[in-house]
């Protein structure tokens, strides 16, 4: 029954006796602010309507969303191999602005990777646009030498000097050899991050000195010798043997064969 209006399908009120004049969605003749809210998915939802044009409009928000989810898991992959990569380049110098120009993308995107969005409780998303990861995974650093200026983590600069140090070699010797004053030397066996140039440099030195020990020939040198070792043992610092090359530069690593936990060596 039509009573000379178009039926609504799936309306059960447009289908009965009154027709759409009736339907106090439909009808013309109705105050607007007597309707009730229009078939549709919010009736579906909100009022549990399950008449065919509220289930149709449900199904179809349903289609759609899959397919928006799918599209979108596609374009993106997991971000955990891509942070791992960043550290990769950190740990060779690079700092996160240079990494995002070597990439061509903005500062802020390897930012959020690597910290996540301000204000953010839940820190780093776990995925990443497949485009920006590609881009990032293609910075090389044999390819793009890092900066000298460059800060990097000091981890493996001071537990190299800290190892220096339990050997018997006194801060004033090493200070010397990489033309520091004591004081600033002090700043790298305790402070944080270090420049990637001064890194490298306390690296080279290391390799250098790490199986040689200080003269012991005289009295005095004995002494001074011993004092130092025994300011390393007071601070937890550990020797060399006690680090592995593979693990000296990761924070995560502790040292191996010590009779006691280092309190400092970290």
């Amino acid at each position: 029954m039509t009573h000379g209006t178009r039926i609504v399908s799936g309306c059960e009120t447009c289908e009965g006796p009154g027709g759409k004049r009736d339907c106090p969605v439909h009808g013309d003749t109705v105050e607007l602010g007597t309707r009730v809210r229009p078939h549709g998915r919010a009736k579906y939802v909100f009022e549990v309507c399950r008449c065919d044009v509220c289930t149709a409009a449900n199904t179809a928000y349903s289609q759609q969303r899959y397919r928006r989810d799918t599209l979108r898991r596609s374009a993106t992959v997991d971000s955990g191999p891509v942070r791992e990569h960043v550290r990769r380049l950190k740990a060779a110098g690079l700092g996160l602005p240079r990494i995002a120009e070597l990439a061509g993308i903005h500062k802020q995107t390897v930012q959020y990777l690597m910290r996540g969005a301000a204000g953010r409780a839940s820190g780093p998303s776990r995925r990443i646009r497949r485009a920006t990861a590609e881009l990032i995974l293609a910075v090389d650093p044999a390819t793009a030498p890092p900066m000298d200026l460059a800060v990097v983590d000091g981890t493996g600069t001071r537990r190299r000097l800290q190892a220096l140090c339990a050997l018997g070699w006194s801060q004033t010797v090493l200070a010397r050899r990489l033309g520091l004053s004591q004081q600033n030397l002090n700043v790298l066996i305790n402070g944080g991050g270090v420049r990637w140039a001064r890194s490298r440099q306390v690296a080279q030195l290391y390799d250098e000195m790490w199986n040689q020990k200080p003269a012991e020939e005289t009295a005095i040198q004995r002494r001074d010798v011993a004092a130092v070792r025994r300011t390393a043992v007071r601070r937890g610092w550990v020797p060399p043997l006690a680090w592995d090359d593979d693990t000296i530069d990761d924070p995560a690593a502790r040292p191996s064969g010590v009779r006691r936990p280092a309190r400092a060596a970290s």
